[in-house]
């Protein structure tokens, strides 16, 4: 029988002793542990340490325990304690050269190392020098030096020729003078050049006048003598000055009254205003005098006035019912009939502008003004000339020859005919108003209402009418065609003609000469009408056919029955071309079903189907309407990580941004990895490819997956109105939301959409 060994659990596994049924260490897990821990233990002694002692390690790499010696000791709750006096000069640290220990702030605090000016700013020294007391002249002395006194005699010293006591040499009663160097000194009394005269001189000693044109060289005092004058004629070399008065010239600036006029006053000019008196109405309307006067245009008016006035019959006048002499003007203010020339071969020229009726005016050449017309119908120009025999070309009542100045100008409009708006009197009705009228021409053997004989040309037309009046042809109206036989007849060498117009006014047919196509337009009251408005007969199998690649095959109005429909179509076709074999490019079936590049089927009910993709503008063209898709596009944009304080640069590992704009939500993706970022701050990432919108309540938050950011809680991230700047955020439960920070390593996933 085999020897039984007993059976252990060691971490939960059942095992069997060794032979000898001892229980190793080896089998309980414990092969390196041995008894001696004590000695290999890393605190000597393992024991508790005693209060106030401390841990200090030693070369054996253990630690042992002390009892703190010398000037410092601490207790058992961690309070060092240095001893009275310990702290001497030898212990302390060395101050910087120049400086003492103090405080230089008004309260309480740690003491600190004073410079010199901040020192005699704690002693209230200011900026005194400070120096010994002492009688040297480095020292200061004191306030009770003997030597200081209220008065002191001064050193001797001089003052150029002033003494000490003021005085200027030692004679009394001389003047004072200075010499050319400007010191002063001592003068003299006497007649001389550079003396000066005692305050007794008398001044009677007579003296020769030096000769300036004094006759003789008559003698005169000083000294007051008889006072008399020398005569102005007793001058010689002067001008005469017959019994004129002497005046004086103004010292400066203009003449004053009593004083002689300077050349350079500014008051005279080439031209003066004439002083002489104004004419009177009577020297006027005399005009016989022959004094110079001023005159007005009052005045002169005045004068004209009576002159015309006091004649009976001149050269270009005529009073009263007086006849009129040969080829002479007669006024038309007179009363009857006044004729201009008596022969038929006269000319009459009138120069300037005329008014008839009224007062001229200088914008009209002739204006007609007259208000007392008479008859049924009045007119203010007639123009009836009757041709002579010669006019075999053209007769014209009236001729328009409108010409511009010969100066360099723009003209906005030359017209030879202008019909003025009609002025309406308060009170009268004008029944029908025309600008031109033209009764019925009957005398010709053609007769023409208007007739336009205007070239082809650029910029050039027979008939431009800019008015959006409507316009009303009662007659036929023929193009390129002279007796059109309908109300519209278009005549070429394959012109296109209407039919009859039917008694309801629908157009019966359109058809080209080559009968190749027809277009039936019916009436509201003709036919089917309620059924379709446009009715495309059928010929020659097409019933629309526009050669530049437009059929129409299966009919407008085909297979329609829905009352009211305007534009019933139950199968469309356009080919790229005209050729009808031509690859098929739109189709709508009879279920109302669009394809576009393809034969629309019924999947799944789309009325809309496409063989490719649909084109919106580069440039959104923004619609109001909540229910119309205005844009869509896809691209990329690069982000970029920055700093909220500092942005920063950085090596970008991965910078992709996908985005798609759909209407006003632009979906966007952002993988971005970076590192050696320099920027400080927050966290932020930039270069969405839209500004966000701006209105407050519109705020997106994205989906975040980061890499190598610390942060507390979730995170997320979102973009602020009117930005396209994003931001990230971490936030946790009961926590308020905080902004992760900028790292120099890092990478982050985003994904959202925003409005914009």
């Amino acid at each position: 029988m085999a020897e039984r060994k007993p059976l252990v659990r060691v971490g939960g596994k059942s095992k069997q002793l060794p032979a000898g049924d001892s229980l190793s260490k080896s089998v309980v897990g414990l092969g390196n542990v041995t008894n001696d821990a004590q000695a290999k233990a890393s605190i000597y002694p393992n024991t508790t340490p005693a209060a106030g002692r401390i841990l200090v390690g030693q070369t054996s790499g253990k630690y042992e325990s002390h009892a703190m010696a010398g000037d410092a000791t601490i207790s058992e709750s961690g309070l060092v304690t240095i001893s009275n006096g310990a702290a001497t000069n030898a212990k302390q640290g060395a101050m910087p050269a120049g400086t003492v220990k103090g405080n230089k702030h008004a309260v309480a605090a740690a003491p600190q190392d004073l410079t010199p000016a901040e020192a005699r700013t704690v002693l209230g020294l200011g900026t005194a020098a400070v120096v010994n007391t002492g009688t040297g002249p480095s020292d200061a002395i004191l306030g009770n030096d003997t030597r200081l006194s209220d008065s002191r005699a001064p050193t001797a010293h001089s003052h150029g020729n002033i003494t000490n006591v003021g005085a200027i040499g030692t004679t009394a009663n001389l003047p004072v003078i200075t010499t050319t160097s400007g010191v002063l000194t001592t003068g003299a009394f006497g007649t001389g050049a550079t003396n000066f005269a005692a305050g007794n001189h008398n001044h009677n000693t007579a003296y020769a006048p030096i000769d300036k044109g004094v006759t003789n060289g008559d003698a005169h005092d000083h000294s007051g003598g008889d006072g008399a004058q020398i005569a102005y004629s007793s001058l010689s070399g002067l001008p005469t000055l017959g019994t004129a008065a002497p005046l004086n010239v103004a010292a400066s600036g203009n003449a004053a009254a009593g004083e002689v006029v300077k050349g350079n006053d500014t008051r005279l000019s080439d031209a003066r205003e004439w002083i002489a008196p104004t004419t009177t109405q009577a020297q006027a309307e005399d005009g016989n005098g022959t004094t110079r006067l001023a005159w007005t245009g009052q005045r002169v008016r005045q004068a004209i006035a009576a002159w015309w006035n006091s004649i009976t019959n001149i050269d270009g006048k005529n009073i009263g019912a007086t006849t009129p002499g040969t080829g002479r003007f007669t006024t038309l203010a007179t009363t009857g009939n006044t004729a201009l020339g008596d022969s038929s071969t006269n000319t009459v020229t009138v120069n300037g502008y005329m008014g008839v009726g009224g007062a001229g005016n200088a914008s009209y050449a002739v204006h007609i003004q007259n208000a007392a017309l008479t008859g049924g119908s009045q007119y203010g120009v007639v123009s009836a000339p009757t041709s002579s025999v010669a006019a075999t070309s053209t007769t014209a009542a009236f001729g328009a020859i409108p010409a511009t100045a010969a100066n360099a100008y723009t003209a906005t409009n030359v017209v030879g005919l202008y019909a003025f708006n009609a002025t309406k009197g308060a009170g009268s009705t004008i029944a029908n108003q025309h600008g031109v009228l033209i009764a019925d021409q009957t005398q010709g053997i053609n007769n023409y209402g208007i007739t336009s004989q205007v070239s082809a040309g650029t910029n050039k037309r027979n008939l431009n009418i800019t008015g959006t009046a409507d316009n009303y042809l009662a007659g036929n109206v023929g193009i390129g065609i002279a007796s059109p036989g309908t109300k519209l007849h278009v005549g070429s060498a394959a012109s296109i003609y209407t039919g009859e117009i039917n008694a309801d006014n629908s157009i019966a047919a359109f058809k080209n000469s080559g009968n190749q196509a027809t277009i039936r337009v019916i009436a509201a009251s003709y036919g089917n009408a309620s059924e379709a408005n446009l009715d495309l007969a059928n010929f020659a199998s097409k019933n629309l056919n526009f050669r530049s690649g437009f059929r129409l095959s299966g009919g407008v109005g085909a297979g329609e029955t829905t009352a009211n429909e305007y534009f019933a179509v139950s199968a469309i076709a356009i080919s790229s071309n005209g050729t009808i074999s031509s690859t098929e490019r739109l189709r709508i079936n009879s279920a109302g079903q669009l394809g576009i590049g393809l034969t629309p089927t019924a999947r799944n009910n789309t009325i809309l189907q496409i063989v490719d993709g649909i084109g919106f503008p580069a440039t959104q063209v923004a619609s109001s309407d909540p229910n119309t898709l205005d844009d869509y596009e896809e691209g990329t944009f690069t982000p970029v990580a920055r700093g909220q304080a500092s942005a920063g640069v950085g090596t970008y590992g991965v910078q992709l941004g996908k985005y798609t704009k759909i209407g006003r939500n632009v979906f966007f993706q952002i993988l971005i990895t970076w590192t050696a970022h320099t920027g400080t701050g927050n966290l932020q990432i930039t270069g969405l490819p839209f500004i966000t919108s701006s209105d407050a309540n519109s705020q997106s938050y994205f989906t975040v997956v980061p890499s190598d950011l610390t942060y507390s809680g979730d995170i997320a991230a979102n973009v602020q109105p009117g930005s396209d700047l994003v931001q990230i955020y971490s936030f946790a439960s009961n926590s308020p939301i905080t902004q992760v920070g900028m790292y120099s390593s890092a990478g982050i996933r985003i994904a959202g959409f925003y409005s914009v």
